[in-house]
């Protein structure tokens, strides 16, 4: 099992890994936002609402994770891939 989850965390670009492991409260505010956003639908007022934050504090909690990760959250392919990257970059 542990040669598998090594596999699997090697899968995982450094940038996202380190954002699915890091300890600071900004990066786990964003992987959050992430997965609430993605538990509503992709849906920002939803989201805001699920937090509670503002939709212009997700809308800028979502650019910055683009931006950390390089990924486009506007195309379905690469947020199902960076949704699949954080799970297997948090495993320990």
């Amino acid at each position: 099992m542990l040669f598998r989850s090594h596999i699997a965390r090697s899968l995982v670009p450094a940038a996202v890994r380190t954002l699915a492991l890091s300890d600071k409260v900004a990066d786990r505010m964003l992987v959050q936002t992430f997965g609430v956003y993605l538990a509503n639908g992709l849906n920002v007022r939803q989201t805001a609402v699920a937090l509670p934050a503002h939709p212009n504090t997700v809308h800028g909690r979502l650019r910055r994770l683009a931006q950390q990760t390089g990924y486009d959250l506007r195309d379905v392919k690469q947020l199902m891939r960076l949704a699949t990257e954080l799970r297997l970059g948090a495993v320990r």
